[in-house]
């Protein structure tokens, strides 16, 4: 037989029986044991073709271990919306939907190899084929992210009036505060990727309580009431951002390795400290909201 010159099928020589035929001693039957397709690498750079046998060894969409998908905002384009898939050789890939024809065929004669991965595309090499057909070991990941009760926290403020509370008010750091606690847990494969992951986050407003509101005249306590109204506002605003960064942080550590997950996770603890912190730069920690108690409505005392 002549050599193989990387443009025909390869030819060998298998036992009788293999194919179903009946066994005779001693007597081989060549045949062609495999196909040839059309490979676009860009892991090397060049178009090529690849066996059969390597795309049976290879990480090809049958060996997709989970797919995800962002819930896409309803106003953006579905298509450019991102699917993950994570691989059971550990490694991950992600692709718009808008590249993707998920009524493909597992008969592709053209694939597509990028970050060690090789997906079945359709003649033109232009969209992956993904369908039930050819995903069958696709399993849904297990994420979430959690939100506790807001824990309310009132320290005393002393004081007769409201000007004495006010002052009282005015020699601490803040008058009020709003602190997150994110905390997460997940799972991992045997090759250390995140394959689901729980994040919990609980919430904490600190703010005054006047101990002299009781007694005090009507007009004292509508502008406490009012004071504390703003405070309130404006310690949710925080709590409103942290969610905001927390809500989705879970679907960004699945996929990656522990490690990687928990830089992802760390990063946005860190993100939603410098938002908060730009929060309050921008409206003077409420005292643009109106967080300064006005005693122009108190009695002259």
């Amino acid at each position: 037989m002549g050599e193989n010159d990387g443009h025909h099928p390869r030819v060998g020589l298998v036992n009788a029986d293999d194919i179903g035929l009946p066994d005779v001693p001693g007597v081989e039957l060549p045949t062609v044991d495999e196909h040839y397709y059309t490979l676009d690498d860009d892991d090397a750079g060049e178009c090529r073709g690849i066996y059969q046998r390597e795309l049976d060894e290879s990480y090809v969409d049958n060996h997709i271990d989970s797919m995800r998908i962002l819930l896409p905002d309803l106003w953006s384009n579905i298509d450019d919306q991102t699917l993950y898939l994570t691989y059971s050789n550990g490694l991950a890939y992600e692709v718009q939907l808008g590249h993707i024809d998920f009524h493909g065929g597992a008969m592709a004669s053209r694939y597509h190899k990028s970050g060690g991965l090789i997906f079945p595309t359709d003649e033109h090499g232009s969209q992956y084929l993904l369908n039930a057909t050819n995903t069958s070991s696709v399993r849904g990941t297990a994420m979430a992210t959690e939100f506790g009760d807001i824990e309310w926290v009132y320290y005393n403020v002393s004081g007769a009036s409201l000007k004495d509370a006010a002052e009282a008010i005015s020699d601490l750091p803040e008058a009020g505060s709003a602190e997150w606690y994110p905390h997460y847990d997940y799972e991992a494969d045997g090759h250390g990727v995140v394959t689901s992951a729980t994040v919990t986050v609980g919430w904490r407003i600190t703010l005054p309580h006047w101990d002299g509101y009781s007694s005090a005249v009507p007009a004292e306590q509508g502008e406490w009431d009012r004071f504390l109204a703003v405070l309130e506002a404006h310690e949710r605003g925080h709590l409103d951002l942290a969610e905001q960064y927390l809500r989705d942080i879970d679907q960004q550590m699945v996929g990656h390795s522990a490690r990687r997950a928990k830089q992802a996770f760390e990063h946005v603890v860190h993100e939603i400290q410098a938002a908060s912190d730009a929060y309050d730069h921008g409206n003077d920690h409420g005292r643009n909201e109106g967080t300064i108690i006005d005693l122009d409505v108190c009695p002259v005392y």
